[in-house]
């Protein structure tokens, strides 16, 4: 625990619930290492293009300190795979795809328990494979190994409305932002899930809270203008345009 507060202080982030476990079960970590993890962690979670390559430092210095941590391979495909989604690079370079799959490796290959692992495998599996069932399996899989990672819970419920369990899914979205309530990106990825449920309301308020603490929240940006014409209100759609 002193170890936790050492590391939390110093930096001056609040470790979520899922970071103390980590921190907690890992006998043999590198509290140099785990600092510039949890930096990193910091950088990717607020998803924009010179964050995610910040984030990237931070997990490469955590293997400089440790070259067999899995959870700063882990960061580097999440990193990757980040970039990849945001369209930092261009679909037809292999570069980020060939990055992510091989520090994926590495992780899973270290710690095959490790929930993080199975959880990007899982969103892989999504966005890239299109394996829907293959996808839900790998995020269960993270789940059954740690029932309070708030980034799965905010995954997977994305994943469930695409597949029309919205029930489901607005269940998950629940539980990802009681447990992680300040992050915007579980905020974001909440917000998205409402606009699948057709809970315009719950969307739109959401993308506002978030932009009201990061105004340049680009996921924020673009999704509002989309709640607003899925609800109807084609006025108000005009108007967020027209403020820019």
């Amino acid at each position: 625990d002193r170890v936790i507060e050492n590391i939390a202080d110093e930096i001056e982030l609040t470790l979520s619930a899922e970071q103390e476990v980590e921190l907690r079960q890992s006998e043999k970590i590198n509290p140099a290492a785990y600092e510039a993890y949890v930096i990193g962690r910091h950088n990717l979670s607020l998803f924009t293009p010179n964050e995610l390559k910040m984030s990237l430092q931070y997990f490469e210095k955590a293997l400089e300190i440790d070259k067999d941590f899995a959870l700063a391979y882990l960061g580097i495909s999440d990193a990757w795979y980040a970039l990849y989604q945001i369209g930092v690079y261009p679909p037809t370079d292999p570069e980020p795809m060939k990055k992510m799959y091989t520090a994926l490796t590495s992780a899973l290959a270290l710690n095959d328990k490790l929930e993080q692992g199975h959880y990007t495998l899982g969103s892989l599996k999504a966005s890239v494979d299109w394996d829907f069932e293959g996808a839900l399996a790998e995020y269960n899989k993270a789940n059954a190994i740690n029932p309070n990672y708030a980034d799965l819970y905010s995954a997977r419920s994305n994943l469930l409305a695409i597949m029309f369990r919205l029930d489901e899914a607005v269940e998950d979205a629940n539980t990802a932002i009681s447990l992680d309530p300040q992050n915007l990106f579980t905020r974001f990825l909440y917000g998205a899930t409402m606009v699948f449920a057709r809970r315009y309301d719950d969307a739109i308020s959401t993308f506002k809270e978030i932009l009201l603490f990061d105004p340049d929240n680009f996921l924020a940006l673009q999704m509002m203008p989309f709640a607003y014409h899925m609800k109807g209100e084609y006025n108000e759609e005009l108007n967020y345009w027209r403020s820019f």
